[in-house]
């Protein structure tokens, strides 16, 4: 069964978890020989900081290796590593990754587009934010999912729950007026349409590090296109573009990852509370 979560308070993303993605063990060998070891990826770093999706040429990166028995090494600059441990290292790595975000989503049997995403590590949190978003941290991702190009539309939640609390009224606009309860409802009748069970498809309302994860899409800017608050009204909509009223779904700039109104726009909720 594929594991799918679906999110939501005010409008969801559907989600589907996939596939288990544990960690590769490879070979690490220096140019100079005096390491060897077989270990896992922990983690990234530069300049004392982690990095997210590194491709091998920035300035003082180094990788902490996981050894067999758990332990961490300190931090070995990838420039004393051999070619072949880097080539490993960041051609597999990014062509998994990239392979996986070039699959074109699919589509469900209320019209949903889910999009595959890959498991992966980032940082969470901003310290400009809210103090519930402080500190940042760092949050691995350990399976792929699926999540909604676009939020649950109104004609969509219709079809599985029979009715339509949102206002305004817009088949294609994203629903509103819905309490985590009924997202949580709404994915438990998903999950039991016939095709959708066929399928081996079942739904749930997303984390909340799943949902960042997507909306951040590879990037550590203060906003998924950038640190420009000058650019949001490309991407979102808010007060001061949106006419205090609501529009279809999909109508501004998708973020890295093909994903639609990850800004702006709707209320958002997930399966675990804030912090």
């Amino acid at each position: 069964m594929n594991r799918i979560s679906i999110a939501a308070f005010f409008a969801f993303f559907s989600f589907a978890l996939i596939s288990r993605s544990e960690a590769e063990a490879i070979k690490f060998e220096t140019a100079d020989g005096k390491l060897k070891i077989v270990g896992t990826v922990g983690y990234y770093v530069a300049n004392g900081k982690p990095v997210e999706s590194p491709k091998g040429d920035e300035k003082g990166l180094a990788v902490v290796i996981i050894r067999p028995d758990g332990k961490p090494t300190n931090p070995v600059p990838i420039k004393t590593l051999s070619g072949i441990t880097k080539r490993r290292l960041f051609s597999r790595t990014t062509a998994s990754e990239n392979k996986i975000l070039s699959r074109p989503p699919i589509k469900n049997s209320i019209g949903m587009e889910l999009k595959l995403l890959p498991a992966g590590t980032f940082m969470m949190g901003s310290n400009f934010g809210q103090a519930k978003e402080q500190p940042v941290h760092k949050v691995t991702l350990s399976q792929n999912f699926y999540i909604g190009v676009h939020e649950v539309t109104q004609e969509q939640w219709t079809k599985v729950m029979g009715t339509n609390p949102a206002s305004p009224k817009g088949p294609r606009n994203a629903v509103d007026r819905v309490s985590w309860t009924d997202a949580v409802e709404f994915c438990r009748k998903l999950s039991g349409l016939p095709e959708e069970r066929a399928a081996g498809r079942i739904y749930q309302l997303p984390t909340e590090a799943q949902w960042e994860y997507a909306c951040r899409a590879g990037t550590t800017t203060e906003y998924s296109f950038g640190d420009d608050d000058s650019e949001f009204g490309d991407y979102a909509w808010f007060g001061g573009n949106s006419g205090q009223t609501s529009h279809p779904v999909g109508g501004k700039k998708p973020n890295a990852w093909g994903l639609y109104d990850m800004h702006g726009k709707v209320w958002e909720g997930g399966q675990d509370w804030l912090g």
